[in-house]
């Protein structure tokens, strides 16, 4: 009965040409096979492992541009390309599929807590105390637009 209720308001909810998917999601749901919801949850999973990955390559290309020497230094420089590039093809992976602004406030907000953080361990740069909070702010933005995000219908490739 809740699954019922849940799809109604789903349904009421959605567009109409979204109709005939969730139809078939609640469908699933209603006759107790799991497989729909796994699915539906794989690629929202998969989603957020390309956008962390595009956390983890962008903060490596920032990471390294101290080392590049003003891309003097070969490898360094290489290493900074590929990784900006890869973060961006990442990051477009996400952007059609999650909300923008959900998908920039993390990759940004992230990005900026994780730089600050390996960059007082990595070249022992001093951090304030009002940087720690302003980084704490930053963190908790980031966990607000999580979790009030509006609910999207992710497009299936």
């Amino acid at each position: 009965t809740f699954f019922k209720s849940e799809c109604k308001k789903r349904e009421a909810s959605q567009q109409l040409d979204l109709h005939a998917q969730t139809s078939l999601y609640c469908s699933r749901r209603q006759t107790g096979r799991q497989d729909g919801w796994r699915i539906e949850s794989w690629r929202e999973m998969k989603l957020y492992l390309f956008l962390l990955a595009a956390i983890a390559f962008e903060v490596l290309g920032t990471m390294l541009l101290p080392a590049s020497k003003n891309f003097t230094k070969l490898l360094p420089s290489a290493i900074l390309t590929f990784s900006y590039l890869f973060s961006f093809y990442c990051l477009s992976l996400t952007v059609g599929k999650l909300p923008l602004s959900l998908v920039y406030s993390t990759w940004a907000g992230l990005g900026v807590f994780t730089v600050t953080l390996l960059s007082y361990f990595i070249y022992h740069q001093k951090i304030s105390w009002q940087m720690v909070i302003g980084l704490f702010l930053i963190v908790t933005g980031v966990v607000i637009v999580n979790i009030y995000k509006t609910e999207t219908q992710l497009t299936v490739d």
